[in-house]
């Protein structure tokens, strides 16, 4: 009888080891397949730019503006005026993180017409000031006469902000003047948006932008676009907010830098004669 016993509690603790080594097979990638979860997704920094209390998770907009704004600036008034954008660092903002950001601002240099300029001091009218003084990642969208010598916030909390380059340049095309990529006015040609996985309470922040303000200057659609939301932006069941029509399974934005899409849109917007240079990441 104990041989018995001996045999079938054998036979259990054999059938485990196979269960439990099926079960674990496939933790490791397979090389032919396609992931579609991207990892600045997964960083906290990519949770700082849909904070509740900003538009569209982290656009902070004056009063003034239509909450209708959301593509690129059409306007003229919300233009940096010659392409030109006067910035400052907070005092207390570190040095090792002023680099990540003036490297943002030098692609945007290099790539398009757009110039940033340090300034001294407050003396200047409208600015914008750099710093990590409050939680989140966020922008003020395009240009804003002011005459208090406070700059146009652009806030980088540290340092979930500035783990990924293209979040960096993601707030930065905020300042210039581009908001989000889904926004678009054609973007139904281009997305599904499911509003039942979404918080109703988040429905405004998928809304389409208004020709009337806003343009997206001819560039085409860009599901790669480092202004785009993810696939996932503001669930409430961790299913899928915004579905590609052209894939299902294709990846919504990223992180790793503006695209050519992205540059192309600043370029029409600010410079004499665009290019189709293949500068962006794509």
């Amino acid at each position: 009888m104990t041989s018995i016993n001996q045999a079938i509690t054998a036979l259990v603790q054999l059938c485990l080891l196979v269960f439990l080594i099926a079960s674990n097979v496939h933790l490791t990638p397979l090389p032919n397949e396609h992931h579609y979860e991207a990892p600045w997704l997964t960083h906290n920094s990519y949770n700082q730019e849909l904070r509740s209390n900003m538009y569209q998770g982290d656009i902070l907009l004056p009063e003034h503006m239509s909450t209708n704004s959301k593509n690129a600036l059409k306007i003229e008034a919300y233009k940096w005026p010659k392409g030109t954008i006067p910035y400052i660092f907070h005092e207390k903002y570190p040095q090792d993180e002023r680099e990540k950001v003036l490297k943002a601002m030098a692609r945007f240099e290099k790539e398009t017409c757009i110039k940033f300029v340090p300034l001294k001091s407050r003396v200047y009218n409208t600015f914008i000031e750099i710093g990590s003084t409050q939680k989140g990642c966020y922008a003020m969208i395009g240009y804003h006469p002011q005459k208090n010598g406070q700059g146009l916030p652009v806030n980088f909390q540290l340092p979930e902000c500035t783990k990924y380059q293209g979040t960096v340049e993601h707030e930065l095309l905020h300042v210039i003047g581009i908001l989000h990529e889904q926004a678009r006015s054609d973007r139904d040609q281009y997305v599904k948006i499911v509003w039942d996985n979404i918080e109703k309470a988040y429905w405004n922040d998928f809304g389409k932008a208004s020709d009337r303000e806003v343009t997206a200057y001819g560039v085409p659609y860009d599901y790669q676009s480092v202004m785009h939301y993810p696939a996932k932006a503001f669930s409430k069941n961790g299913k899928d907010t915004i579905v590609s029509k052209k894939d299902p399974k294709a990846v919504l934005g990223q992180r790793e830098g503006a695209t050519n899409g992205d540059l192309e849109k600043v370029r029409k917007m600010y410079c004499k004669a665009s290019t189709t240079e293949e500068n962006g990441f794509d």
